[in-house]
């Protein structure tokens, strides 16, 4: 599990402002991913997966990292780093140098690993499994400069997500997972009804 230390509160004090002409007209990088390529995500998004226990959403983590092409951290806090990581990841044929896997450690582990290999991807498997927030997420985004940070989420018995709503607020694309296929359910970058297979 995930020690509850926090990146700098001055990441997440900086002010920011833009002019509304200024936002509108700029434009704003897209994240590809070729394995998911009806995903509209753009550069800083915050993503979140949620689903049952053995419904896919860990795979579709791995498949979205991978797909990206970009140095990439995997936080894997759900299985210990060890065979079962392993094993998932060549199943799912990820063999690349680039693709880093932590296990333990703390929020500064995480940002120090990533500027140290220049990550510009970072999975979470699972939120669930640490002790981080949502506020927590965001500040990972601006600590470490990733492009793109993707995390899972359990739900409860009654198949809500974990944790209330406060993630899923916070989040720019919310992504259920079913019987490895999912569908996004909400997003700030494109129209609805986007889904496929695992």
């Amino acid at each position: 599990m995930i020690a509850p230390e926090r990146p700098p509160s001055a990441v997440a004090a900086q002010l920011q402002s833009a002019t509304a002409r200024d936002l509108v007209a700029r434009t704003w990088t897209t994240v590809a991913s070729s394995t998911y390529p009806e995903l509209r995500l753009l550069r800083g998004a915050l993503v979140v997966i949620y689903g049952s226990p053995g419904a896919g959403k860990s795979t579709m983590l791995i498949r979205l990292l991978d797909s990206i092409r970009r140095p990439t951290v995997l936080l894997s806090t759900e299985e210990r780093l060890g065979a079962a990581v392993g094993e998932r990841l060549s199943r799912l044929g990820v063999h690349r140098a680039d693709f880093h896997v932590i296990g333990r450690g703390t929020v500064d582990d995480v940002v120090a690993l990533c500027d140290r290999v220049k990550a510009d991807v970072l999975g979470v498997d699972s939120v669930t499994a640490s002790i981080l927030q949502p506020e927590d997420l965001r500040q990972l985004i601006e600590a470490t400069g990733v492009g793109l940070l993707a995390a899972t989420l359990q739900v409860t018995k009654s198949g809500l997500p974990a944790g209330g709503n406060a993630l899923l607020h916070e989040a720019d694309v919310v992504i259920g997972v079913e019987d490895m296929r999912w569908q996004v359910e909400k997003t700030r970058y494109q129209g609805g009804g986007v889904c496929g297979d695992v």
